[in-house]
């Protein structure tokens, strides 16, 4: 049995006429009605009743069309599935991130991945959240790493790992002496916070307003080593995701879990647009991997 004899009888089939099947695969009639009398013998039964007009389908050829079909379909989508490999191999792909996501460990992931598909044109670009979801629908980048805050109905996000939202005080600050803590009992507190652009900071104001309060902001800063500094010297709290605190920890300052939790959720987020490109599906594979190879999916 030939792939090519699968390929006549669907087109038999299909127009019931061995002169038009003949037509649509490009042979002489009397070729394709050797090569279905052949699978006929080799099987050993027939698939079609002949007549001067017409085809009629029997009951063998009905079930075999049905494979036949399958195992075609199958082949096509293999073969597509092929030559998207080869189009990764001379692809491209442009990635975007925010500031913060050296502290997820993604610069390891985004090396692995240059090293393991050497021949994508790769491109990475920073921003804020809020600049990547607007790049994203402009189309100057094909991904982003986005920590998802409410679901855009135009985005897909594909999920790699969980994190959640904690106090950072000074070791000598009250809050330091409990392992969780209401985020209303802050309300009386010095915040210090990042940019207004970033979304660390709405995910705070909105929390704090939440929990009763508009917070007190009485810095902005743009890096995490200055808010950290800043909360050294006892001059404010400041709320950061538990993966960056602990990556940016200091002595004399202290990680406080908060109630109501408040989980962040890192995804390679894509345009809900109906197509993925093999790049950018190679990249969300093997990000998904490389995550969960090195056990990194929940909150450290």
């Amino acid at each position: 049995m030939d792939f090519y004899q699968l390929e006549y009888v669907l087109a038999v089939a299909k127009y019931k006429n061995f002169t038009k099947a003949s037509e649509e695969m490009n042979v002489s009639q009397s070729s394709l009605s050797q090569q279905i009398a052949k699978l006929e013998d080799e099987l050993g039964v027939r698939l079609f009743e002949r007549t001067t007009r017409t085809v009629h389908i029997l009951p063998a050829g009905a079930e075999f069309i049905e494979h036949a079909q399958r195992i075609i379909n199958e082949c096509r989508h293999a073969k597509h599935t092929i030559e998207e490999y080869k189009d990764v191999e001379r692809g491209s792909l442009v990635i975007g991130g925010f500031p913060i996501i050296s502290h997820y460990n993604m610069i390891g992931l985004i090396a692995d991945f240059t090293r393991a598909y050497p021949k994508i044109n790769f491109e990475y670009k920073e921003a804020d959240y809020f600049e990547l979801v607007e790049m994203l629908h402009t189309f100057e980048i094909n991904a982003a790493f986005l920590h998802m805050r409410r679901e855009d109905p135009n985005l897909a996000y594909h999920h790699l790992m969980q994190d959640e939202v904690v106090i950072i005080v000074n070791n000598k600050h009250p809050l330091a002496q409990k392992e969780v803590v209401h985020l209303s009992e802050a309300k009386d507190e010095n915040f210090i916070l990042s940019p207004a652009n970033s979304l660390i900071f709405f995910d705070t104001v909105e929390s704090c307003r939440i929990a009763g309060f508009e917070p007190k902001i009485v810095f902005n800063c743009s890096s995490i080593s200055s808010m950290m500094g800043f909360v050294h010297e006892n001059l404010g709290i400041t709320l950061l995701s538990h993966r960056v605190a602990l990556d940016q920890l200091i002595p004399g300052i202290s990680i406080v879990k908060i109630t109501p939790s408040v989980t962040r959720t890192l995804a390679i987020t894509l345009r809900k647009d109906g197509h993925v490109m093999p790049a950018a599906r190679a990249f969300i594979s093997f990000a998904r991997q490389w995550v969960a190879d090195r056990g990194l999916q929940n909150s450290v």
